[in-house]
Formats: structure tokens, sequence, C-alpha cells
């Protein structure tokens, strides 16, 4: 075979090269004569090299190659910008395997993966990444990130887990932030009542909580709002100490007190309404004035009324109820106003007499009168309307006493003698008429 240049030798393609190449070493000690060697060899003992001058570089300007900087690292270097791989020993006896980016050209280098077509990014293992380093990028706007806080957490230590909600055939939903206006659906809320508050909107200080400690026994309590219509916007609920205006309010078995009370031995005193006789609503006015109710069975003094149809019965029940008295007031003219007065309680003629009350003196009742004094007195036969009887005292003009004698008489007058065959032929006169007196005309026409 004739000697060739190298430059005359055609390249080898790579699938006739089947096994390890032998190179020709030109060695520049005279003692030691040029030798064969591997090309295994020769990587063996490339130079460690830098991320400018890399061991291995694979073009003429020498920017790009592998390097290594330090024992059991190695670089990969391209153009201006390099990945650096080193291990690092753990305190627990485990290992870390470091990849770092490096720019000289740039103070600030990103590491971008892209996936080809609809492949993605996956991690075989685990994820341990600084909060302070961890960031999600919007798609559409990079300049938008989402920074998590983990130092947060109350322990010195541990993992939390954070389970993501069943969205259920939805495609997405949204987290709930603390300082953000959200609206949020289908949620179970369980919070303690001490920790659950509601601040003011311009003053976080007024703090509104709600209590469920004093209820006597466990269980869900519903608590439902009202409906106060289109109509309206807010509505104000009700509490058992501010003053507040109550309005359309249909109140079911209500108790009123003003004095609550915790002792046992004194306990609070109500008031109840009893509604249970109603048939249908009944409309109860107040006048407009300060007022006490009138109870049934209260003693108490009752001023300004004016009663219809007043019925009065016996304050003993046992004298029974049926007694009854009912005042008709038919025959009184319209707008007129009668007044009747009671006798003044003299001394000398009291009232009540220590022994009986006063009795009131009707029409038609068979009665006993005392201590009266008539004025225009008339007696009227009641089986004859025009038997009436007027006694005339205008004449008088003093106290007279008639005295009636203790037997049954007919009173005597001018008008009757003749019927009881007594006839007088003069005027009678005697300070004093004693026995039985006859007086005979005859005898009278002597004098």
């Amino acid at each position: 075979m004739a000697t060739k240049r190298i430059s005359q030798l055609e390249t080898i393609s790579n699938d006739l090269v089947t096994g390890e190449a032998i190179l020709p070493i030109v060695i520049s000690d005279p003692l030691i004569p040029n030798r064969k060697a591997k090309i295994n060899q020769l990587f063996r003992g490339l130079s460690a090299g830098s991320q400018t001058a890399p061991g291995l570089a694979f073009d003429l300007d020498r920017d790009s190659g592998v390097y290594q900087g330090a024992i059991n690292e190695i670089g990969l270097t391209f153009g201006t910008a390099a990945f650096y791989n080193s291990r690092r020993e753990n305190t627990d006896g485990s290992s870390t395997l470091l990849v770092r980016a490096i720019d000289t050209a740039s103070a600030t280098s990103s590491i971008e993966m892209t996936p080809q077509g609809s492949g993605y990014f996956t991690v075989a293992g685990p994820i341990i990444q600084t909060d302070v380093q961890f960031y999600l990028q919007g798609d559409q706007n990079p300049a938008k990130r989402a920074h998590f806080n983990v130092d947060t957490i109350s322990t010195q230590s541990g993992t939390r887990r954070f389970d993501l909600p069943n969205v259920g055939t939805n495609t997405s939903t949204t987290l709930v932030a603390n300082d953000t206006f959200q609206t949020l659906t289908n949620k179970t809320i369980l919070v303690k009542d001490a920790e659950l508050q509601i601040t003011g909107t311009t003053d976080t200080a007024k703090i509104a909580k709600f209590e469920c400690d004093a209820w006597e026994s466990p269980g869900a309590h519903t608590y439902k709002l009202p409906d106060f219509g289109a109509a309206q916007t807010q509505s104000t609920l009700l509490d058992d100490i501010s003053t507040q205006n109550v309005f359309n309010k249909n109140m079911v078995n209500p108790t009123f007190s003003n004095t609550p009370s915790d002792d046992e031995n004194n306990p609070t005193k109500y008031v109840i309404f009893d509604s249970s006789g109603l048939t249908q609503d009944r409309t109860v006015t107040w006048p407009d004035l300060n007022i006490k109710v009138v109870g049934e069975a209260s003693s108490q003094t009752v001023e300004n009324k004016v009663y219809k149809g007043a019925v009065f019965c016996d304050t003993d029940p046992a004298d029974g109820l049926g007694r009854k008295i009912q005042f008709d007031l038919s025959n009184i003219e319209d707008n007129k106003t009668y007044q009747f007065s009671f006798p003044d309680d003299d001394p000398a003629a009291p009232l009540n007499n220590g022994q009986s009350s006063n009795v009131l003196v009707s029409e038609r009742k068979t009665q006993f009168l005392y201590n009266k004094t008539l004025e225009l007195a008339k007696i009227n036969n009641p089986d004859n309307v025009n038997g009436l009887v007027t006694f005339d005292m205008s004449n008088i003009t003093d106290g007279v006493a008639i005295q009636f004698p203790n037997a049954d008489a007919t009173l005597l007058s001018t008008n009757n003698i003749s019927d009881v065959a007594i006839s007088f032929g003069g005027a009678l006169a005697a300070p004093v008429l004693g026995g039985q007196i006859r007086l005979q005309q005859h005898f009278m026409s002597g004098w």
C-alpha cells in the first residue's frame, strides 16, 4: 500500500468504526520514542480546563465543550453560558446533585425547559423548593406572579398538606384570600365561636362575635334571616340590650319583664298575654295618655271612663255569677248627661250606721225610707192614675209636726164632712181637743 498524506485520506463513516481507534502520539521527550495510544486514553488525559478554555472543545473557537473546575465536578459550556454540575454531602448522610447556571455575559440567567408538542416536564421524585424562590408566573402576562410563604406555619418543623377542593363538573375554581373581596358559594364553614369575628369596613377595631357555648345542649340550630322584601335594601337584627324600634312583627307567646333575675329563689316575674280565646283578629287601641291596665280581679281606681252597655255582677263567685245589674239609658235624651249625686256623710246621720249599708230605692220595690225630706211630694193610687194626692205646704213657714192617732182613721176635711155625717156650725177653736167630740148643728145654734 502506497504511503499517503493525512490530507489524502478519506473520512471513515461512523457505521464502519467498530473498534477502538489507534492514534500515533508524538512525544517531545527524546528519551521516549513516539508511541500509539487508544482514543479513550486521550480523553482520560484531557486537562481540567475552565469555562472559557474547556478541556474538551467541540469547535475551533473553544467556546463550547466540557471542563472540570474541581474534583468530582464537571461543566458543560456553550458560548458565554454554562451548566456546572457538582455534588454535595448532606448532614443526614444523603447527597445533593447541583446544576448551576453560569453566564459571563449576564448577571441574571434563567433556565427554561420546553417539552415538545403536548409533552410536559415530569419529576419522578419529590420537589423541595424554598418558598422565597418559588413563583408561579402568568402565561399571558409574565409580570403577574404568585408567591407562597411557608414560614407562617406555627410549628417549628413538619409537613403540612393543603388539599385542593373538588370542583365537581366545573373546570376551574378560585382560592380564597383573607383580605380580598370574594363571593363564597357551596361552603360549610365550621369555626369556633371565639375565633369567628366580623370587623367593620371603615374601622376594623369594631368587632362582632357569636357565641354558642351558652346553649344548654349540643346540636345544630338554624337561624333564618327574614325576607324584608324587594322595596328595602337592609335590615337590623334585634338584641336584648339596645333600644330599637320593631316593625311588622307577629309575636307568638310573648312574655315581658322589667326586672330579669338570675336568683332561683326569686325568679323573674313575667307578663304573659293569653290570646287562646280569640276566634279572629282583634284590635286593641291605646289612648293618648299614660295609663295603667285595668285587671279583671285587681283592686283599682278607674277614672274618666264612659261605660257602654255596662253590666255589674256580684264580686263573690260563691254568691253566684248570674246576679247582674244593667243600666237602661234608652229614655235619656240624646247628647244629655245626667248626674246622680250621693248624700253627704253627716255624722249625725251617717250613710252607713255601722250595721247596714245604704240600699237604692226602686220604683216597684217595697222598701222602708229613713230620714227623708220630700219636696213637692205626691202620693199616687196605683190602681187609678188620677188618684193623686199632692201635699201643698206653701202656707207653712216653719217646721210643722203632724201626729197621727194610733188607730185606723179617716182624715177630715171641709169637703168630706157630709160623707162621714159630721158637720161644723162654725169654726172650732181650742188649744187642746180631747175625748170624743160630737158637735151637732142644732147644738151650735144656741151659741
